[in-house]
């Protein structure tokens, strides 16, 4: 039952260190190639130990483990004999030969008590261990049934902190494996240590990410982003400054935030995919019907012509505190006669953080402007700021920023993943050594 595997020199180092110690923590970049060198190392120990064992795969949500069963072990476990593996969706465990592999996702903490495991390797340690209930009263009991069990933490950095100030644990792990306690050990590998990357596709992420973010999702740093502007990308003198008309030829964008004291809409335009232009924002006291009295008089053109496109808030879609029947939406559409198409809102808002590191990458790479006149918008992008943990303080309520979040989300959904998009990017020749030192860095 051999099977034939390769690993990358940080793959080898994590899963098969020359001295295994107890704690291995592992900050790395997007797409650095551990998930795959995990579900490799899995398989391969499962299958030649000698005396029965049990593993532990933490994810983020519970269907990244579905997928990374049909991409990562699938490919490997389907070439062995019948009966020698089996996965069962409904228990979320995978048997091969005698060792049995348990998955549980954060998004269902609850799930994950009732065993001790040799091994625990926890994927995306930065989003799971947001919970440090999670770590310190479920993961670490795990590792008490035996002497020799091992925790493997791997994951992008997010941030130093959690919400309330604390350190984020997966931080504290880190800093407890500087050197100076035994069976601790760190690496970081930045996103170049996986040699099955193109140089040119790496810079090509690169050139849609803010420092800060690049930092963090390309290096793997710890960066701390707390007590920052909320857009610290934002640039009064680059992303303001001039008047702007609608053009008649293109749809108006329509963002929501829904508050009675105000609610709040910002009207904006695409001139090109590349380009985004907010004209004009409103502040009503009153219901969401009153916004729409307003829109359709100063937008009649556009609304006759069914050239409106509607974003904002995602808790819109709940039943309106006036109405007490109708949706916030249900009111939009019916107002302003719209259909489907016309609807760009989100299933559910986007966490804030995420779209903080969104909207900051847009700023800092893409192509938008917010019309001089849109005050408060303005005033928004410039005085939002973060607590200790990194959370939008909004105790001045900060509509207008939340209007242009939603507006850029929508504008720019895949604004990491495809900057490529939005921004020319100037292809680079690949270096000689595209490596260079990036293999690992123990610090």
């Amino acid at each position: 039952m051999a099977i034939d595997l390769n690993y990358t020199p940080a793959q080898e180092l994590v899963f098969f260190p020359a001295t295994p110690v107890r704690f291995t923590i592992v900050a790395k970049g997007r797409r650095a190639g551990l998930t795959r060198g995990a579900a490799q190392a899995f398989c391969e120990t499962a299958l030649t130990v000698k005396t029965p064992q049990r593993f532990l795969w933490g994810e983020t949500i519970f269907s990244n483990v579905q997928r990374y069963i049909d991409l990562y072990f699938r490919p490997i476990l389907d070439k062995l004999p019948d009966g020698v593996w089996n996965w069962s969706p409904r228990l979320m465990q995978m048997t091969i030969k005698n060792t049995v592999i348990d998955f549980r996702s954060a998004d269902t903490p609850e799930n994950w008590e009732g065993f001790g495991y040799n091994l625990i390797y926890l994927n995306e340690a930065g989003i799971i261990l947001r919970n440090p209930d999670l770590y310190k009263k479920t993961v670490l009991p795990m590792l008490m049934d035996f002497p020799d069990s091992k925790l493997i933490a791997a994951g992008v950095p997010k941030g130093k902190k959690i919400k309330g100030g604390a350190a984020h644990p997966f931080f504290e792990l880190w800093e407890k494996a500087d050197g100076t306690l035994p069976n601790y050990v760190r690496h970081k590998f930045g996103t170049r240590s996986n040699p099955y990357l193109s140089e040119i596709d790496i810079a090509e992420v690169e050139a849609g990410l803010d420092e800060l973010t690049r930092l963090q999702e390309i290096d793997g740093e710890f960066t701390d982003s707390t007590d920052n502007p909320y857009l610290y990308a934002f640039e009064t003198t680059k992303h303001t400054g001039v008047a702007i008309e609608p053009d008649a030829m293109l749809p108006i964008w329509l963002s929501f935030d829904f508050n009675i004291e105000p609610n709040s809409c910002i009207v904006g335009q695409k001139p090109t995919l590349q380009k985004g232009r907010v004209i004009e924002e409103l502040s009503i006291n009153g219901g969401t019907e009153e916004v729409c009295d307003r829109l359709v008089v100063k937008y009649a053109h556009w609304i006759n012509k069914g050239l409106v496109f509607v974003t904002g808030d995602a808790t819109g879609k709940n039943r309106n505190s006036i109405s007490g029947e109708l949706t916030n939406y249900k009111i939009i559409r019916k107002a302003l006669k719209l259909r489907d198409y016309n609807m760009k809102v989100r299933t559910s808002n986007m966490e804030v953080k995420a779209s903080r590191i969104l909207c900051n990458s847009i700023l800092a790479k893409g192509d938008v402007q917010i019309a001089v006149g849109c005050k408060q918008t303005i005033a928004d992008c410039q005085l939002a700021n973060v607590d200790g943990s990194g959370d939008l303080i909004k105790d001045t309520g900060m509509h207008k920023l939340d209007c242009f979040r939603y507006i850029l989300e929508a504008w720019f959904p895949d604004f990491l993943d495809k900057p490529q998009k939005y921004v020319n990017v100037v292809r680079q020749p690949v270096p000689t050594n595209p490596l260079e030192k990036h293999y690992h860095d123990k610090q």
